[in-house]
């Protein structure tokens, strides 16, 4: 497989389509895309993608993992941070450009310190356990802008284990 036929670099693509919505629809948040092989060439068998707002630092960090093709680890922390290692896995067959542009806009909004409010994560040891009443909560405040059942999301989301631009 060609370095470019890497997952890393199809959810790159539908990032971008997402990019391109958020600066449409909220210039003020103008999220940066960035892919990175650092760990491949540190000797683990991953890529990472991450989204960033420069203006408050917040960053979501995507880990695509060789070992486990089907699942993403996504945390949201800061760029100016260290990861804090509490990553939630989401299916990648789930990650649609809706739900990265959900990402953006919400997790990436000034006040926000969750990643997203249909956040369900997947029965795996590396993911960050986030109650169910939690994720209520946090659907409710999305609720209508999303244009699908956020609920419905959330549990898809919960069913399996799941260059600068």
């Amino acid at each position: 497989m060609s370095l470019k036929h890497n997952t890393v670099y199809q959810i790159s693509d539908i990032a971008s389509l997402a990019q391109a919505s958020v600066q449409q629809a909220y210039a003020d948040i103008d999220p940066i895309i960035n892919i990175s092989h650092q760990m491949r060439q540190a000797g683990f068998a991953a890529d990472t993608l991450t989204i960033e707002r420069q203006q408050t630092q917040k960053r979501i960090l995507m880990i695509f993992d060789d070992q486990d093709p089907d699942t993403v680890l996504v945390e949201l922390g800061y760029s100016n941070e260290d990861p804090r290692m509490t990553f939630t896995a989401f299916a990648l067959k789930d990650l649609s450009e809706t739900l990265l542009f959900n990402w953006m806009v919400y997790a990436l909004a000034a006040g926000n310190t969750e990643l997203c409010p249909a956040q369900q994560p997947a029965n795996d040891a590396r993911t960050n356990a986030t109650s169910q009443d939690q994720n209520d909560e946090l659907g409710e405040n999305l609720g209508e802008s999303t244009g699908e059942s956020l609920g419905d999301l959330g549990e898809s989301l919960g069913e399996e284990p799941s260059d600068k631009r």
